[in-house]
């Protein structure tokens, strides 16, 4: 099964599990799932992903659209908890994708769930470290200072996808060969970036690691990237040709593996701290709540569990 991690307003995860079909399960934050995380007592560290029941869920590649989780994301959390809870749960994200025996687009890194957050000038500096061309960047502070206008649209501008080692869009070969390896450097397989035009002197800008794949082109490189890291190339062909007629048939991803069809055991937020088990093994279950009934007839206590035993 390949995952989608998405927050609630991403329709280009959305677009892409409806592309992908059966094959494909789109999690959002507020969907409910079981995350499981084991430590053994050698530091061994095993993640897995069940349904609210309990059934497995075989994942055989990650396309990760998570970035740092807030309070909007964990609207059954009481107002108060919030923050706590979604820091909690960012971290035990950020250690089950590190964990994850399936490849991971993109992997997390220990200040985003999704790669570097980084600066504009960060990115155009690692840019320039690899030869791409880079405008300068401006940044200005001041109480009475008037903010400065957006930089001026490029003629010839395009948006550009790197997927793994493939550039999708029309840009010259020289630049797209900069763009993968600026995408190495930095450990972000899907990246994104504007171009100023097709030569080999092209500038760019507005580097991310936020791809749009909702474009047709872009999804069907990220599923061959997934299946010749995990060596599932059948999958990939199948999940190609049910896109090519229209779609795969079968359910709603989100209902593939029957989520979202009990609550789950409800604990206090504090209750998300980790501890070590007598035994010298800890196992952690993470419960994500579903979306919030419409009435609650009582305020509802926070729904995000980590349980060690």
């Amino acid at each position: 099964m390949l995952l989608i991690l998405a927050h609630s307003h991403d329709s280009a995860a959305r677009a892409l599990a409806a592309r992908w079909g059966g094959e494909a399960l789109l999690l959002m934050v507020g969907d409910l799932a079981r995350w499981r995380l084991d430590v053994d007592p050698a530091g061994g560290v095993r993640a897995g992903l069940a349904t609210a029941e309990g059934t497995p869920v075989p994942v055989t590649g990650v396309v990760n659209r998570l970035g740092v989780l807030t309070g909007a994301d964990l609207p059954r959390v009481r107002r108060e908890d919030r923050p706590y809870a979604a820091a909690e749960l960012t971290a035990f994200l950020l250690a089950w994708l590190d964990a994850c025996p399936a490849p991971v687009l993109n992997p997390p890194n220990p200040r985003c769930l999704n790669g570097p957050a980084w600066y504009p000038e960060q990115w155009a500096d690692a840019a320039a470290s690899v030869g791409l061309r880079v405008p300068p960047v401006h940044r200005e502070v001041g109480l009475a200072a008037e903010p400065r206008a957006a930089a001026p649209e490029w003629a010839e501008g395009r948006r550009v996808h790197v997927v793994g080692d493939v550039c999708v869009g029309d840009v010259h070969p020289s630049v797209g060969r900069r763009l993968g390896e600026l995408a190495r450097l930095t450990e972000t397989p899907l990246m994104t970036a504007t171009v100023s035009g097709p030569g080999p002197r092209a500038e760019v800008r507005e580097l991310s690691a936020w791809p749009d794949l909702a474009e047709p082109e872009v999804a069907d490189a990220v599923l061959a990237a997934l299946a010749g890291a995990a060596g599932g190339e059948a999958v990939a062909a199948a999940v190609l040709a049910g896109a090519a007629g229209g779609g795969v048939p079968g359910p709603a991803p989100a209902d593939a593996v029957g989520l979202g069809e009990s609550l789950g055991r409800e604990v206090p937020a504090d209750a998300a701290v980790l501890r070590e088990a007598a035994g010298g093994e800890a196992a952690a279950d993470v419960v994500v709540p579903g979306p919030a009934p419409a009435e609650p007839a009582t305020p509802v206590a926070p729904d995000l569990a980590v349980v060690a035993r």
